[in-house]
């Protein structure tokens, strides 16, 4: 990022008559153009530079510096063509490209014989240097199972938040408080504490196992009940890891392979997972019991147009003038909702 915002630099100094627009952010932080993810406006930059072109957001006539081919997307040759002739032709953008030598695309230069075969070219190299990278991953992924499962590597160094990955030993430690936690977790489920109830034990007597993320250092963590689910269906707690891949078609990760026996040490014992699973079940059709059924059907499928992010169904109590009470459920922004910093 520190190399392309020089880039940005010396070629805004060559040419001063442009005036730098700073209000619209490019930069993608592990969002894969290999993809096409960054074309979608939901995910990518790339995708909301495109439809903020489309809102009008974008001057005519403006300058688009890019540092080479596969900082713009590395979907193929026919998807970047598609793409860069759109934003050309239909926005009037002038595409520069800083390397291999410099190149500007515009909409007369675009329908130049030598300016397409550029863009053909550059644009499925930079597909090829990725698929290439993604067979390597894949193959190396595998190896590095194989070696696992015969004890005689890693597949990866991280690892759930109550172990650490001890250099020197090349394995995992336990976390004397994470231990504490995950069993505090395991046997009050057992004795038929909710999620809920459970949360408010654990940040009463526990620290938060987690740590902020790097994005956000300041970020105050606690314990939350869909954390506590995810840890009561983890098999990590009996040393069992579980090698998952990302499948960026259905935008999920999904099992690769089977699950590695004695991977991580072991936290609690079979037994008590068991219990807990089924006190779990159990525990779930009491409170299944008790509310009247409803299914959002659109989970995951509504976005806020005007944060990005997904909307949550929210259900609250109101009453009406006469006293008697009703549900009400609306939509709001998953990102204000955990953040206070999106759409409220």
């Amino acid at each position: 990022l520190g190399r392309q915002e020089q880039d940005l630099r010396d070629y805004h100094a060559a040419h001063p008559d442009l005036e730098l627009d700073t209000k619209l952010t490019l930069y993608d932080k592990g969002v894969a153009s290999f993809r096409g993810q960054n074309i979608d406006p939901q995910k990518g930059y790339l995708g909301k530079f495109i439809k903020a072109c489309h809102d009008g957001d974008v001057e005519y006539g403006s300058v688009l510096v890019i540092e080479r081919m596969d900082r713009f997307s590395r979907a193929g040759a026919a998807i970047v063509v598609s793409l860069i002739t759109q934003l050309v032709t239909s926005f009037g953008l002038k595409i520069v490209f800083l390397q291999p030598n410099e190149q500007t695309i515009d909409s007369d230069t675009v329908k130049e014989p030598m300016s397409l075969m550029y863009l053909v070219m550059e644009a499925h190299a930079a597909h090829i240097e990725s698929e290439r990278k993604s067979n390597w991953t894949k193959k190396n992924f595998a190896k590095k199972q194989e070696l696992a499962r015969s004890g005689k590597g890693l597949v990866t160094t991280r690892c759930p938040a109550w172990l650490i990955y001890n250099k020197e030993t090349e394995g995992f430690d336990i976390k004397p408080e994470g231990k504490a936690a995950i069993e505090f977790i395991f046997n009050q489920t057992v004795a038929g504490v909710g999620q809920r109830t459970l949360c408010h034990l654990l940040n009463e007597q526990f620290k938060p196992i987690t740590t902020p993320p790097k994005d956000n250092p300041k970020k105050i963590v606690k314990w939350n009940p869909s954390y506590v689910s995810k840890i009561l269906n983890d098999k990590a707690v009996l040393g069992v890891y579980q090698p998952k891949r990302a499948n960026f078609e259905a935008g999920i990760r999904e099992l690769a392979g089977n699950p590695i026996d004695n991977y991580y040490p072991q936290i609690i014992t079979e037994k008590l997972f068991l219990e807990a699973q089924h006190a779990k079940s159990l525990n779930k059709q009491i409170q299944k019991s008790k509310r009247v059924e409803f299914v959002n059907l659109l989970s995951g499928k509504i976005y806020c147009l005007s944060d990005g992010s997904t909307m949550q169904l929210q259900t609250s109590r109101r009453k009406r003038p006469d006293g008697s009470v009703y549900i009400q459920r609306r939509l709001g922004s998953y990102l204000y909702a955990q953040t206070k910093k999106g759409c409220p």
